[in-house]
């Protein structure tokens, strides 16, 4: 069986049918996996959204996750598979901070179309991330949480494949990180070398690295073979020479073969085990017919 899809990866069904995948074999590390010291500052600047019921406020001023669920459990994984163990806490797409009072985000994250009020009812939080193999970092300090006003900029269209972003102003100056550094006019090169950072299936962040341009004639977006999951909608896609933004991961298209999902809750990103009767990581494999690819929008689309 074939499945067309026009995916937005985050867990709202807008349009088509919506998956989410890794390409061959799951290259996806955690932050303490990642080696260079570069990369790990940019991580700094990358960062998810939380509905704020799920946040709580302490008395020392710090914030704590509130729902804290085994992705194993939350999803019903077969033995094996990867982050199996770590917690999804609840988290929503992913974004990146462009100035110390702008973030960058895919626009369907914020759209009304989606979410009412989305800035009312959600904290921007930073550093939500493995601190080892088995330490979840579940307390976040003042700084590492913030709220917006409201979205500075927002282009979406549910029935488009063109843009897709947003720019939020935060309601106050991030200080304690760097906005990242991001391409101001041309495109990137034809099969060059990308990464992407971000928050998938509301787990700590993760890289997808040693990745590449798969298509790039469309003036509004490239196509690659980035791994994610539902949650990386808005993530930042680096060129992995410059470590510039290149551009904001929003969706992916074309067709993957053998699909199937025994439970309707599960949107994308796993494909059902009939023989184990669990869930599995949804997987790309060109021998096996599938097309796959996903898209990021070209960050020159956007005029700050």
């Amino acid at each position: 069986m074939f499945k067309k899809l026009l995916l937005y990866l985050f867990p709202v069904l807008i349009a088509g049918e919506a998956f989410a995948l890794v390409f061959e074999k799951d290259k996806r590390l955690d932050f303490y996996e990642i080696q260079n010291p570069s990369i790990q500052e940019l991580a700094k600047s990358v960062f998810t959204f939380i509905p704020k019921a799920n946040l709580t406020k302490r008395s020392d001023g710090q914030f704590e996750f509130s729902n804290r669920t085994a992705l194993k459990d939350a999803v019903g994984l077969c033995p094996g598979e990867p982050f199996a163990e770590q917690f999804s806490v609840g988290t929503r797409c992913s974004g990146f901070l462009i100035e110390s009072g702008l973030g960058v985000t895919a626009g369907h994250c914020v759209s009304p179309v989606a979410v009412k009020n989305f800035c009312e009812n959600y904290y921007i939080i930073f550093d939500h991330r493995m601190t080892s193999q088995n330490q979840t970092q579940i307390i976040l300090s003042e700084n590492s949480v913030h709220e917006c006003i409201k979205p500075a900029k927002l282009v979406f269209d549910p029935n488009s494949s063109s843009d897709d972003y947003a720019v939020l102003k935060f309601s106050k100056l991030v200080k304690d990180r760097k906005p990242l550094k991001y391409r101001k006019s041309g495109k990137i090169a034809d099969s060059e070398k990308i990464f992407m950072l971000g928050f998938p299936r509301g787990l700590p962040q993760k890289i997808s690295p040693d990745r590449n341009v798969l298509g790039n004639g469309d003036p509004s977006f490239f196509s690659t073979n980035l791994d994610c999951f539902h949650g990386n909608s808005g993530s930042p896609v680096f060129n992995a020479k410059t470590l510039d933004v290149e551009g904001i991961f929003v969706r992916g298209q074309g067709d993957i073969p053998n699909n199937n999902s025994a439970d309707p809750r599960i949107i994308g990103d796993f494909t059902f085990d009939e023989t184990q009767k669990c869930h599995r990581t949804l997987v790309c494999k060109k021998s096996e017919g599938c097309t796959a690819t996903m898209d990021a929008n070209r960050i020159t689309r956007i005029k700050f």
